[in-house]
C-alpha cells in the first residue's frame, strides 16, 4: 500500500510470524492477545484507577494502550490511543471485559487473518 506506514508493533509480528501455521497466528493475535490486553487494560488499570477519577482512568489506559503498541509516529499513536478510548469506555459503561474484549477481538481478526496467510 503506497502511503501506508508500518508501526514498530505491526513490523515486530509480521517478522516474528512469519511460516508460522495461520491457526495458530490468528489465535494468539485474533484471540488471545485481546483477552491478555483487555484484562490488564481495561480489567486492571481502569478497574483500580476507576473509584478515583474514571475520566483519568480512561485516559491513563488508552496513553499506555498506545504506547504498548509502538507507534512511529503521532498518527500510528493516535489510531491506538482512539482505539484505547473506545475500549475503555466500552468497558467503563458496561462493566463487563467481554463487550472490550469482544470488540477488541474483531479489531484485531483480520489484521491477524492478513498477517496469517501473508497479506500484509
Amino acid at each position: 500500500m503506497q502511503g501506508h506506514t508500518t508501526t514498530a508493533n505491526d513490523s515486530t509480528l509480521i517478522k516474528l510470524f512469519s511460516g508460522v501455521s495461520p491457526v495458530l497466528v490468528v489465535l494468539l493475535l485474533g484471540i488471545a492477545a485481546p483477552i491478555m490486553e483487555e484484562i490488564v487494560f481495561r480489567g486492571g488499570i481502569i478497574g483500580y484507577l476507576v473509584e478515583n477519577n474514571a475520566l483519568l482512568a480512561i485516559l491513563i489506559s488508552s496513553f499506555l494502550f498506545g504506547i504498548i503498541h509502538g507507534p512511529t509516529n503521532f498518527i500510528s499513536f493516535g489510531m491506538y490511543f482512539f482505539m484505547g478510548i473506545i475500549l475503555s469506555v466500552s468497558y467503563y459503561k458496561t462493566k463487563d471485559l467481554r463487550v472490550s474484549i469482544s470488540i477488541h477481538f474483531l479489531n484485531n481478526l483480520f489484521p491477524a487473518i492478513a498477517i496469517a496467510y501473508g497479506l500484509i
